[in-house]
């Protein structure tokens, strides 16, 4: 049976906010809407799961979803909005970054006619310059390779109507980046400024590693403008190899033979070998999109259930 709202919170290892993202939930929304909290535990190796258990024998509106192992968070979104049976959706991380009391907000502006609400950071924890940085470079040459247009400082942090979410669930690709998804959709969308929240515990699950994983899934996700990179610098190459065949042909007509450089002939050597292997890995990244996506896998699989029942 559908509920009003569901909240879908994404954990791994959080043991320690889980509680106080429950609480302030439920202050949050205590007798405006009827909601469910749907967590889904992505393989962790805490006691995150064992709190989910407590949590449900004490309120039932808390409801859980065990992957069967790390999956990552991107296919753990995914899996909680399946499981969601919400007329709205609220997607959001477990670590209190994202405060409970900006759903109130997310939940108004729908209400003027949107399919989805982002909410976007007025600010960032300190000591993220790097990050901050790195975000906005990340999205202006997402904005420049593809249709996705998003603000600098967008997140997971949103809610979506049911259309929105059945639609997203029809989306099957392996290699995932959740609100690139959400705005590929291309329906009507809204911004709410929030405050970001300080960390309960712990520090990100998201190094720079992960990230720039992430970034290549994204740009090679969403475009193949890499691919025309490509076939621009191979025409770009071989126009300049005639042109400097010519240039000694010229030479050797007009003034003889003479010794070519060592320091010219290795320049030229390894700019040629560098854009090949840059080529090949460019390339290389698509083919593997495409084996991927060949594989047929599920995108996940649940370990155990409280609180809900089996998804075929």
């Amino acid at each position: 049976m559908n509920t009003g709202l569901s909240i879908v919170v994404p954990t791994y290892n959080e043991e320690d906010s889980i509680v106080k993202l429950h609480s302030r939930i439920k202050e949050a929304l205590r007798g405006k809407v009827k909601y469910e909290i749907i967590f889904v535990d992505d393989g962790s190796t805490d006691g995150t799961y064992g709190i989910l258990d407590k949590l449900n024998r004490e309120d039932p509106d808390v409801k859980a979803v065990k992957l069967s192992r790390n999956f990552g968070h991107e296919i753990a979104t995914s899996a909680g909005l399946r499981y969601a049976s919400g007329e709205a959706v609220v997607v959001m991380d477990s670590d209190l970054q994202h405060p409970p009391e900006t759903i109130n907000e997310l939940l108004e502006k729908m209400k003027e006619g949107y399919d989805i609400v982002f909410a976007v950071r007025r600010n960032r924890e300190a000591g993220s310059a790097l990050k901050k940085f790195c975000s906005k470079a990340f999205y202006g040459v997402l904005g420049r390779l593809s249709e996705v247009k998003l603000p600098d400082d967008v997140t997971d942090f949103m809610i979506l109507n049911r259309k929105a979410v059945d639609a997203f669930l029809k989306l099957r690709e392996k290699s995932r980046f959740f609100r690139a998804m959400i705005s590929w959709m291309g329906f009507r969308t809204a911004f709410v400024p929030f405050e970001e929240g300080k960390r309960s515990s712990g520090s990100s699950k998201y190094g720079l590693r992960k990230l720039a994983g992430l970034s290549v899934d994204v740009v090679t996700g969403y475009s193949i403008k890499p691919l025309a990179f490509v076939s621009w610098a191979g025409a770009i190459i071989s126009a300049a190899s005639f042109a400097l065949l010519l240039f000694y042909l010229v030479k050797t007509i007009f003034y003889g033979a003479s010794m070519p450089g060592y320091a010219s002939m290795m320049i030229t050597i390894l700019f040629i070998g560098g854009i090949q292997l840059l080529s090949i890995g460019i390339i290389g990244q698509y083919i593997g999109r495409i084996y991927k996506e060949t594989q047929k896998r599920p995108l996940y699989l649940v370990g155990s259930l409280i609180g809900l029942e089996e998804k075929e």
